[in-house]
């Protein structure tokens, strides 16, 4: 017995992953912009890149707070909750769940954001970001 397909049943399989390639793509094409960030979120999502860390902090009466922190755990600034949430919809960052502080990742999507936008717009690349380059280090 051989598992080798027939040519229609190759032919049948060529033609569903076309389909679903395309449905996928006129999905994709459904979604907001992934490219309409604001430059506070592009400096977010450059933090993250360049070893900080975005923590929600929860707290039992049910409120949130969103901080950066650099590489040694000292808070750098205050983040806007909508622009984690925005952030987060958009895919380009993922928090790992955790209380009473949980962190936020930078997914495949935000570190490709990230590159792609700090080479249009002529920006050293993330990877070297520090925190003394934040606009909000005071």
């Amino acid at each position: 017995m051989s598992s080798r397909r027939s040519p229609s049943e190759t032919c049948n399989s060529t033609w569903v992953s076309l389909a679903r390639s395309r449905l996928t793509r006129w999905l994709w094409n459904l979604l907001p912009d992934k490219s309409s960030i604001d430059s506070r979120q592009l400096q977010i999502l450059t933090a993250i890149h360049g070893g900080n860390h975005l923590k929600g902090h929860r707290y039992l009466d049910g409120t949130k707070a969103y901080r950066l922190h650099d590489a040694h755990g000292a808070v750098i600034a205050a983040v806007d909750g909508a622009d984690v949430s925005a952030l987060e919809a958009r895919g380009m960052i993922a928090s790992n769940m955790k209380f009473p502080a949980s962190v936020y990742l930078l997914t495949a999507d935000g570190a490709k954001m990230v590159r792609t936008l700090s080479a249009q717009r002529g920006q050293p690349s993330a990877a070297n970001a520090t925190s003394a380059r934040l606009p909000w280090r005071g």
